[in-house]
């Protein structure tokens, strides 16, 4: 395969993080997509937030403190750095509010982005996934009328979509 297009459905934390493992993997000199791929991220919301990092009250807190909830275990303090960059007074055991994991994960993205190389294209889609098929042995995911070719399909659609969908099949 000359080249790959890979498509990530759901824009919370798994498909987030996802995106950013395949942008920064060449970097890190990990398994990398092919000269030429892409990446696509499907989600109507901005990336990171998800349902359970989406702006709300700020009683809203995180379940587990600061210096535990860094995205990525080779930088344990990653979250904690970023959150005392918002706040100096931070210390790792604070429960904060759910929506700075959110920009924290938002945050990663871009800079991701940012650093990736030049032939690894990454593409923002702001629309939400309808339909998944297949064209000529290729994944098509169907987005709001739009269709796009894809070689490898990621769904990252979090568990409290799915069961508002059976509750609906079932008309709860």
């Amino acid at each position: 395969m000359t080249n790959a297009t890979v498509a990530i459905i759901g824009g919370g934390f798994s498909g987030t993080v996802a995106a950013i493992r395949l942008l920064s993997s060449p970097q890190r000199n990990g398994p990398s997509l092919p000269f030429g791929s892409k990446i696509v991220l499907i989600e109507p919301g901005r990336a990171g937030e998800g349902l359970a990092y989406r702006a709300g009250p700020d009683y809203w807190r995180l379940n587990v403190p600061a210096e535990r909830m860094s995205a990525f275990p080779e930088r344990p303090n990653d979250f904690l750095d970023f959150a005392r960059a918002r706040n100096p007074l931070v210390s790792g055991g604070d429960f904060l509010p759910r929506s700075w994991y959110g920009d924290y994960l938002s945050d990663r993205l871009e800079l991701a982005r940012r650093r990736s190389p030049r032939w690894l294209s990454f593409e923002r889609v702001r629309a939400r996934a309808t339909a998944i098929g297949t064209r000529q042995g290729i994944l098509v995911t169907l987005v709001i009328f739009v269709w796009s070719g894809c070689h490898y399909l990621l769904g990252a659609i979090g568990l409290a979509k799915l069961l508002r969908e059976k509750q609906r099949e079932r008309g709860d």
